[in-house]
């Protein structure tokens, strides 16, 4: 096996599971998935082209391998292929690299043709869905010691008004029971211990260095604005967050927290919070969130450009109680990929729940969330003002937690597939039909849901 000296410590990774989806991508005029059988025959062996280059990393693949086939063989396979580099990213994904575009092309058409490969896709670069600017705390008003916040519904600060819009009050006392097992960052690192408390890390892994690294202060802005948004409470920052005294773990995707991530970063990121967070015996949920996407038509939410990506967020769901919140993205575009049931793609509105104009919008949209100044802290400490669909992945998830945990304190079990249910079933702000291509279900209202279990 061939390896990059970034990858050394991935040992985590092992090839241990069989096949959940098998497709494999071909067509010159677009990507279309195609079943995976034991003749090949009727595969069109094109290379598929048309995906603008400046999406992709240059002459690299995402392949999945049935891996029963063997580590060996499947190693000889992209040697056979004169491919560079190759590591296994999950249990079937394997991340490949070649010398040039010929040597990609030829490998696609000639993987395409084994009985034992999956799915063949490129290695996109995912971006991240939001952006802020730095505001001065009396913009959002400071709270002193022994002060009350507002209720639900009527928040009494600028910072306050995301979390009164899903009815989550900042005063909301902390969990009686922490039963949903957590929230994972899928970004650039979130500073290990920043000031607001409530969104103390409980582990930080670098996928490309290996292990907990405490000290990501100069990189980890965007990922820590998350994590606030997600989990802060009232303090001297008059930062607010949905929930309180959240668990959240980071999977830092991009190298020393700057330049690209990638969808095998994110492959890699998603398999160990899998592992981390992911529980098999359904009794304790957890939730994905994932505040990066990629410009539509080739959108995460497209499952026939990315069939490694949704065949594992398919197994997070549905073997390891999971809950995944993908960012819809900022382009202001129409996503035409269809919805699935195991990833929830969450769009930005405003206050008075208006989608955001650069928000995308499509058949995709599972609901709204806000995502426009959404005052948070960076990893600096700066107060900032946030905007765009990563808040609103944060701020669904964290609803999502909240329902799990109060449901327990009423003395149901909720697994992922009821807290999904109640989440969209109580929506506040539904569109007549019930779904809009707007909306989605409409907004996540925790005060309803509350009122829904009891």
């Amino acid at each position: 096996m061939k390896y990059t000296k970034s990858r050394k410590q991935r040992s985590h990774v092992k090839v241990a599971a069989t096949a959940l989806v098998a497709l494999v991508i071909s067509g010159l005029n677009g990507i279309a998935p195609v079943q995976a059988s034991n003749n090949n025959n009727s595969i069109n062996q094109q290379y598929s082209a048309g995906v603008p280059e400046q999406l992709l990393v240059p002459n690299e693949l995402i392949v999945e391998v049935d891996p029963s086939l063997g580590c060996q063989n499947i190693e000889n396979l992209f040697k056979r292929e004169n491919a560079t580099y190759y590591f296994p990213i999950g249990s079937e994904a394997w991340h490949v690299k070649f010398a040039n575009k010929t040597d990609q092309i030829l490998a696609w058409r000639h993987l395409a043709k084994e009985n034992k490969v999956i799915s063949i896709g490129y290695n996109f670069k995912v971006t991240q869905c939001g952006n802020s600017a730095p505001v001065d705390s009396s913009a959002a008003g400071t709270i002193g010691s022994g002060q009350t916040q507002a209720a639900a519904g009527e928040p009494k600060y600028a910072s306050e008004l995301h979390v009164a819009a899903v009815t989550a009050g900042s005063n909301q006392p902390k969990p009686q029971i922490h039963s949903f097992n957590g929230f994972a960052i899928m970004d650039n690192g979130v500073v290990y211990r920043h000031a607001n408390e409530d969104s103390a890390l409980s582990m930080n892994y670098d996928i490309h260095m290996g292990g907990e690294n405490a000290s990501w202060t100069e990189s980890a802005d965007h990922g820590t604005m998350i994590a606030t948004t997600l989990g802060a409470k009232w303090n001297h920052f008059a930062t607010a967050g949905v929930v309180r005294d959240p668990r959240i773990v980071s999977a830092r995707l991009s190298f020393d927290g700057k330049g690209e991530m990638t969808e095998a970063d994110l492959i890699t990121g998603l398999g160990w919070a899998k592992g981390y967070i992911g529980d098999a015996s359904t009794n304790y949920p957890s939730a994905m969130i994932i505040p990066l996407n990629i410009i539509p038509p080739y959108s995460l939410s497209n499952q026939a450009y990315h069939p490694a990506f949704h065949h594992l967020c398919k197994n997070i769901h549905d073997k390891f109680s999971g809950l995944v919140f993908l960012s819809a993205g900022n382009n202001g575009m129409y996503d035409a990929s269809p919805r699935v049931d195991y990833i929830n793609v969450v769009g930005a509105c405003d206050q008075d729940g208006k989608l955001l104009p650069n928000s995308n919008r499509g058949k995709c949209m599972t609901m709204i969330a806000p995502g426009k100044d959404i005052i948070c802290t960076q990893h600096n400490g700066q107060l900032v003002s946030g905007n765009g669909t990563s808040f609103s992945a944060a701020i669904a998830a964290g609803v999502a937690g909240l329902i799990h945990n109060k449901g327990r304190e009423y003395g149901k079990f909720l697994k992922n597939t009821e807290i999904d249910y109640v989440l969209k079933a109580t929506c506040s702000l539904k569109p007549a039909a019930g779904w809009s291509d707007t909306a989605g279900y409409g907004m996540p209202d925790y005060k309803a849901a509350t009122n829904a279990l009891k």
